[in-house]
């Protein structure tokens, strides 16, 4: 959710980024999980897009992946 903001941030206020920070934000904490149902589409604060079917075996961002498995629709398997 931070980032959705900062960029919210970045576009209405014309604000560059800084490569430091898209870096800092891609050394997020990262979860093999296993996908226990379907999940609908869904575009991650990384902006990127998840397709999310039972039984995947995927690597995904600590933001989403704490979403996912607190609603049991992911657990961890490493």
């Amino acid at each position: 959710m931070e980032s959705l903001k900062r960029y919210r941030e970045v576009i209405r206020g014309g604000k560059k980024e800084s490569k430091k920070e898209v870096r800092e934000e891609s050394r997020e904490k990262r979860f093999i999980a296993l996908i226990k149902s379907d999940i609908p589409r869904f575009v991650g604060p990384d902006m990127r897009t998840y397709n999310l079917r039972k039984n995947d075996i995927v690597c995904l961002p600590e933001s989403i992946f704490k979403i996912l498995e607190s609603k049991g629709a992911a657990e961890s398997i490493l």
